[in-house]
């Protein structure tokens, strides 16, 4: 595995900047997550894409992040409105955002939340033409729960080689036994397993050592979220291994909440 020196080289040897702001073919804003990149044993480097919230919004190769990503700064046209006091998309309120309005008919279209915004505060969001709304229209909140499951200390070496390791060497978790090879450690809201891993990185979630204590509460050594850890999504009992490459399902979780009290009573648990 490579480490996190390696990979943050071979993320600027590509010219590519973990400190700067990027634009998508799509006009969102994104950034570089260092703490949820990662190399496999081919050093072959995969990027995790953040939007400015910190939300989990893409992976790729190096190659493959860097042919649709363009800095900010080279991307502003001449006829592209910056945030000021008359033009400023009522999502985007933090200076550090670099929001642009490019002026379409109807209004600006904020390249962040893309929404369609007009200056008498008509807000239309995903550039969606609604009834005017005098009010932001609120952002869905997440509605799936996953359990994170850390594989244990004795595992961990195996289940770090990948599914098809683990289940070389008779020890992958099976849907009914993950109490076997793994440990529960929190439950989180979240609105994809990508965004579950880029969150139990331990420069997000432990930036000071806060979840050291329970860590070794649970016997475990691991504070990241890595290769050989579970997810599980409680809502439909699906199991999910975080591999090499992405996620494997192995399968459902027999017991699953049948309704939001059984729900609320889980995590309560």
């Amino acid at each position: 595995m490579m480490t996190s020196e390696q990979i943050e080289a071979a993320i600027r040897d590509a010219g590519l900047d973990p400190d700067a702001t990027y634009r998508n073919a799509q006009g969102i804003h994104l950034k570089i997550s260092l703490a949820a990149s990662y190399g496999n044993s081919e050093d072959v480097v995969f990027v995790y894409l953040v939007d400015l919230e910190g939300r989990a919004y893409a992976k790729g190769t190096i190659y493959e992040v860097k042919r649709d990503l363009t800095l900010v700064d080279a991307k502003l046209a001449e006829d592209d409105v910056v945030d000021d006091e008359t033009h400023l998309c009522p999502h985007c309120t933090n200076p550090d955002w670099h929001c642009v309005l490019e002026e379409r008919e109807g209004g600006f279209l904020c390249s962040i939340c893309n929404c369609l915004w007009h200056p008498d505060d008509t807000l239309h969001p995903g550039g969606l033409i609604v009834a005017n709304e005098p009010e932001l229209t609120p952002r869905p909140e997440p509605t799936i729960h996953y359990e994170v499951w850390y594989a244990q200390d004795w595992a961990v070496r195996v289940m770090s080689g990948g599914y098809d390791f683990a289940v070389s060497q008779r020890i992958a978790p099976t849907p009914e036994d993950i109490s076997r090879t793994h440990t529960r450690v929190k439950t989180f809201e979240a609105t994809s397993p990508d965004e579950v891993f880029t969150h139990f990185q331990a420069e997000i979630w432990s930036p000071r050592g806060e979840a050291r204590d329970l860590i070794r509460a649970l016997g475990l050594s691991h504070t990241s979220m890595s290769v050989g850890d579970l997810v599980v999504e409680q809502e439909t009992g699906k199991v999910l291994f975080c591999d090499r490459q992405g996620w494997v399902e192995i399968g459902e979780r027999e017991w699953k909440p049948d309704s939001a009290r059984s729900l609320q009573e889980a995590h309560q648990s």
